[in-house]
């Protein structure tokens, strides 16, 4: 049976892959392999069935490695670890889902801009390094966003935690799922000029020690390059490699920013540095003509 799915899984990508524009986001499965039926009595499933009614798209709250692995153009090097299948936690993990990533949107764009599935995940593994700590909390593919951090510990999270899991889901999203594979959402050079003579920048004055002596809101930038950063402890040589971000890091950084952050916390930063202030009115413009959906309302 699990042969049989996934025959018609690749079957069903063939086509998804083809589709590139803003009219094609969607695949229309008939006769879905998923519990879609509706159950009054179990919330999180009566919330599947109408969510996928009304917008085609499935969440996979007990996802198996035929919804995530494989597509035609790639295999997706990741293991997915599907929640507890508790009442509870998945009720509370929907409405972490619920709360970050759908709700975020409004109805238009939900109906033109969604993946086929939404998979929710305890976790979201590297293959390779599925003994170390579960760090990422989102993942997106060609026929899908997985968004992790469904288990226990949500009981523990802060406020903050899930502001910080919210920017990483829909920055994912924007970048890795409507831009890097639907061709969707095109950032436009001028956001890129604002900074063009800082990118990947590394000679800093003698007085700097730290990434955090540095201003890098000045430059328009909301943090340094993290991959490319790091602190050498030989008492002779040793100190710190600085570096700025290349403009791949510049743009998540900053959709991670603007959905993380509270509607003061951004308007204290853009009224005090003009570039960052430049830079946020680009992508608010730029985001707007997505239907309409407005970043400034975000809080």
């Amino acid at each position: 049976m699990k042969g049989i799915r996934l025959m018609i899984i690749c079957v069903l990508l063939l086509g998804f892959n083809a589709c590139s524009d803003e009219d094609d986001i969607h695949v229309n499965v008939e006769d879905s392999w998923y519990n879609l039926e509706d159950d009054p009595s179990d919330p999180v499933q009566h919330y599947i069935y109408q969510f996928y009614k009304d917008y085609q798209t499935i969440i996979i709250k007990d996802p198996e490695v035929e919804d995530y692995r494989y597509n035609f153009k790639r295999k997706n090097n990741i293991k997915v670890v599907a929640p507890v299948q508790e009442a509870a936690l998945l009720t509370k993990g929907l409405d972490m889902v619920k709360d970050i990533f759908i709700e975020v949107y409004p109805e238009s764009f939900k109906k033109k801009y969604f993946p086929y599935s939404i998979i929710m995940a305890d976790s979201i593994l590297f293959l390779g390094m599925e003994d170390q700590i579960p760090s990422y909390h989102s993942y997106a593919s060609s026929n899908f966003v997985a968004i992790a951090g469904i288990r226990s510990k949500m009981n523990e999270y802060t406020d903050r935690d899930i502001r910080d899991i919210r920017g990483e889901v829909n920055a994912k999203f924007w970048n890795d799922y409507l831009s890097a594979i639907k061709n969707v959402f095109t950032v436009p050079d001028e956001f890129y000029e604002v900074s063009e003579e800082f990118y990947g920048e590394t000679d800093w004055g003698w007085d700097i020690e730290t990434p955090d002596d540095i201003d890098w809101h000045e430059m328009g930038f909301i943090s340094y390059d993290p991959g490319n950063t790091s602190y050498d402890d030989d008492p002779d040589w040793g100190g710190w490699w600085i570096q700025a971000p290349n403009k791949s890091i510049d743009i998540m950084q900053w959709l991670e920013f603007i959905f993380s952050t509270t509607i003061q916390e951004r308007e204290m930063l853009l009224e005090t540095y003009p570039l960052m202030k430049k830079k946020y009115e680009i992508l608010q413009e730029t985001m707007k003509k997505y239907d309409g959906f407005d970043i400034t309302k975000l809080n």
